[in-house]
């Protein structure tokens, strides 16, 4: 995992910056576009800009794909707070990037602004639902003038599902979820350093669990492949340095914090076992598919015809390979991570390598991942 500290905005930046398919897929999220990895070629976008008086811009994010024979361009802007200059940094963006990709249609040159979004990332709810100024030509009649409007994303207000689907890119994002209640605690002058202390360690654990529900997500996503190894590597170097960003200044009332969280990201996210883990999966359930398939194949064929039994029998065979290929990797992954951790007694290894449950060995993963002790990972296993 790289090790490189990186400031707050270059890291937002790198969850812009992933391979194809997740970064289609946040395009399509939030600009409801139907773009799709076949039919479409993406394009780095200069985001340095110049100003009439030599002063220079730098724009968050933008991107040009090209969709069969159409150009498109798309911008995206992240913030923390809410400036009211927001609009008027939106609108000179924007024009840069239409001038640098102006067109000529019947001897008059268009310039074609880009799809924009501004991403807010902490809560603010004075943050209406877009943004936006007027802009006047000479003379200045109703004719004249017209609105420039820009819409708004606020991240908390993001379904956990369409997080999980479609902008899982920005999953990192959610180590901003207690930075503003931890600041407020820490600057309230009427609590005691204990009472400051007890709050924000209260504080420290909800991030925590937010951040090991995150890497399940990222676990997933990289399972099903959606994401490459490199994704993988760069969105938890991102939620790392995030994490120590935004709440180094807080270490004082939780001084471990630092390292619970380093440890349990590297724990995860150990993309070698999970190379191994996915393609030992992939090859049983298409081994297991491939059998099955044949099995179920040959009795539909006797009983409702050949033909039609050998078809529904590979699909069959193929759903019940996929879900047992599934399990069997979930079950790699958490006998590695407690061999790793010195937590291979016999009589728990022997528990969990039963289990059939896929909810149940997500859970059980995070738990050897995080666990202080295998006293601690055995109750928790079996209570359940």
């Amino acid at each position: 995992m790289a090790q490189t500290k990186i400031q707050a905005d270059e890291a937002l930046k790198k969850l812009f910056s992933l391979s194809k398919r997740p970064t289609l897929d946040l395009i399509n999220a939030l600009f409801d576009e139907q773009l799709s990895t076949e039919d479409t070629e993406i394009y780095p976008t200069n985001i340095e800009f110049v100003n009439a008086d030599m002063s220079v811009i730098f724009a968050d994010w933008a991107l040009s794909v090209k969709d069969g024979e159409v150009a498109k361009q798309f911008h995206v802007e992240f913030q923390i707070n809410n400036p009211a200059s927001m609009i008027v940094r939106m609108f000179e963006y924007g024009f840069h990037i239409a001038k640098v990709n102006a067109l000529k249609e019947d001897r008059q040159i268009v310039l074609r602004f880009p799809k924009q979004l501004v991403l807010y990332l902490e809560r603010d709810d004075s943050i209406e639902e877009d943004i936006s100024c007027v802009v006047q030509f000479p003379p200045y009649e109703q004719g004249d003038q017209f609105a420039y409007k820009v819409p708004v994303l606020k991240f908390w207000n993001i379904k956990p599902e369409d997080l999980r689907e479609h902008m899982y890119a920005l999953i990192p994002f959610n180590t901003f979820s207690s930075r503003k209640a931890i600041a407020q605690i820490d600057n309230d002058p009427a609590l005691s350093f204990e009472e400051k202390e007890r709050l924000i360690h209260r504080e420290f654990l909800a991030i925590k669990r937010i951040i090991q529900a995150s890497q399940e997500y990222l676990l997933d996503a990289y399972r099903t492949e959606k994401i490459t190894e490199d994704d993988l590597n760069e969105m938890a170097t991102v939620t790392l340095n995030l994490t120590h960003h935004l709440y180094e200044k807080f270490y004082a009332y939780h001084r471990t914090f630092p390292q619970e969280v380093e440890h349990m990201v590297k724990s995860v996210l150990d993309v070698e076992a999970l190379r191994e883990a996915r393609k030992h999966a992939r090859n049983e359930g298409m081994r297991e598919g491939r059998d099955e398939g044949r099995k179920q194949g040959l009795m539909e064929g006797r009983m409702e015809g050949r033909m039609e039994g050998r078809m529904e029998g590979r699909m069959e065979g193929r759903m019940e390979g996929r879900m047992e290929g599934r399990v069997e990797g979930k079950l790699e992954d958490l006998v590695g991570i407690m061999k790793a951790r010195g937590f291979s007694e016999g009589d728990l290894l022997e528990k969990v390598s039963r289990e059939q449950d896929l909810n149940k060995l997500s859970r059980w993963i995070i738990l050897a991942a995080t666990s202080s002790s295998l006293q601690e990972l055995k109750a928790a296993i079996e209570s359940e």
